[in-house]
C-alpha cells in the first residue's frame, strides 16, 4: 500500500510541475490578409483579384523601407508626435489589384491581436508619402476604404507599452509598442487532474489506516 501511495504522490508531483503558468500564445498582428471586400456599390469583390503582397514598385520601395526602419518617425510625421505615442507598427503590406478592378474599395484585413476596443492607426503610401486613412476596428479585423492599390501600414496602440519590438514586419522604436500576450495563467484541466489525484491518494491513505487500526 505504501508503494502505491508513493507512486500516486510521485504522479501528483509530476503533474503539478506541468501546471506551471503558461503564457497564452502571442497574437500575431502581422497577418495582413484581405478577408472581405466591397466596391462602391456595396457588392462583394472577387478576392482572387485583390490581394496583398510583399513586392513593391520601384517608386514605393523607399517609403516601405523607411517605415520598416523607423516606424515611429514615419508615424509622427503623418499624425503628429502627440498622437503617435504608444503605437507600434504591426504590419506593412502592399495592396495589389487586377486591371479590371474598380476603386474605391472597402477592404477588411485580418489583424490578429486587435479587438473592437483596440486603437489602430492606418497609413497608406500615396504620391511619395505616408498619409493617414480611417480604419474601423473589429475583433481581429480592420476595415479601410482605399481609392487605389498601394502599400498600407497598420499601427496598434499598446496601453502597456514601454518600448519594444513593433511587429514582425516592423523595427524597434524609441517609444513603440507591441501587441502583447494575454496574462499568463494555469491550465485548468491540469489543475483538475492534480486535485483528483490528491483526493485519490488521500482516500487510499485513510483506507489503509482503517485496515490497520
Amino acid at each position: 500500500m505504501k508503494k502505491i501511495v508513493a507512486l500516486l504522490m510521485t504522479a501528483v508531483m509530476t503533474i503539478g510541475m506541468a501546471t506551471a503558468a503558461f503564457a497564452a500564445p502571442s497574437p500575431q498582428p502581422t497577418t495582413g490578409t484581405i478577408v472581405a471586400g466591397k466596391n462602391a456599390s456595396g457588392q462583394d469583390v472577387d478576392l482572387s483579384k485583390v490581394k496583398t503582397s510583399d513586392n513593391y514598385s520601384t517608386n514605393d520601395a523607399p517609403g516601405v523601407e523607411k517605415i520598416k526602419a523607423n516606424p515611429q518617425s514615419v508615424l509622427k510625421d503623418a499624425v503628429g508626435a502627440a498622437n503617435a505615442n504608444g503605437y507600434g507598427l504591426a504590419y506593412v503590406t502592399n495592396i495589389t489589384a487586377d486591371s479590371d478592378v474598380q476603386f474605391p474599395l472597402t477592404l477588411t484585413f485580418k489583424v490578429n491581436g486587435v479587438n473592437s476596443t483596440s486603437k489602430v492607426i492606418v497609413l497608406r503610401y500615396v504620391n511619395g508619402q505616408w498619409v493617414q486613412i480611417n480604419g474601423v476596428v473589429g475583433d481581429g479585423k480592420v476595415t479601410v476604404t482605399v481609392d487605389g492599390a498601394s502599400p498600407i501600414a497598420f499601427y496598434v496602440l499598446n496601453t502597456n507599452a514601454a518600448g519594444g519590438n513593433n511587429g514582425a514586419n516592423g523595427a524597434n522604436g524609441t517609444d513603440g509598442s507591441k501587441v502583447v500576450s494575454p496574462k499568463t495563467g494555469s491550465a485548468p484541466v491540469m489543475m483538475c487532474v492534480v486535485a483528483v489525484a490528491v483526493a485519490a491518494a488521500a482516500g487510499m491513505c485513510v483506507t489503509s489506516r482503517r485496515k490497520h487500526a
